[in-house]
């Protein structure tokens, strides 16, 4: 939620309320074609689809995963929807001039903080690389499914 109001914010739309206890809604839009292409194309792998149109839900649907109803209750592995919008966020605060370019290294960024493990390829890392998933370092989440122990993505969440 506070990444919507940060974004609507910086392209100028400034909503009527604050969404703190629910989000009001808005159901004047039809929306039969979208779920038609839903359903055609997406059907195996949307999870569910929020749309907010100028700080009202005007869509939200929770689809099937497996056969079973996804529920709002249901945690979703975001990945790289996350990656889309910190690279939106990036894009703003370099239009801003909060950040240079997309070409700053990420320890010129948090240049007060030590980092483990220093190496001369770490200080080469550039946003860009960041955002793009793109640092150099090896990461094969595919190797094994995402249940299995040995799964690269498991084993980060079992040491944090």
């Amino acid at each position: 939620m506070l990444i919507l109001l940060f974004v609507s914010f910086a392209f100028g739309f400034v909503p009527d309320y604050w969404p703190t206890n629910g989000w009001r809604y808005d159901d004047s839009y039809d929306f039969q074609e979208l779920e038609a292409y839903i359903n055609r194309i997406f059907w195996k792998e949307l999870h569910s689809l929020i749309i907010i149109k100028d700080g009202y839900v005007v869509y939200e649907n929770y689809f099937k995963e497996n056969g079973s109803q996804v529920s709002p209750d249901d945690l979703h592995a975001l990945y790289s929807a996350t990656k889309s919008i910190n690279s939106l966020l990036v894009g703003i605060m370099i239009d801003n001039g909060y950040i240079p370019s997309e070409h700053i290294q990420v320890m010129e960024i948090f240049s007060d903080y030590i980092v483990e493990n220093s190496s001369k390829e770490k200080y080469m890392i550039e946003l860009r690389h960041v955002l793009e998933n793109a640092c150099g370092f090896e990461w094969n989440e595919w190797a094994y499914s995402y249940a299995d122990p040995r799964n690269i993505l498991q084993q980060v969440h079992k040491q944090s």
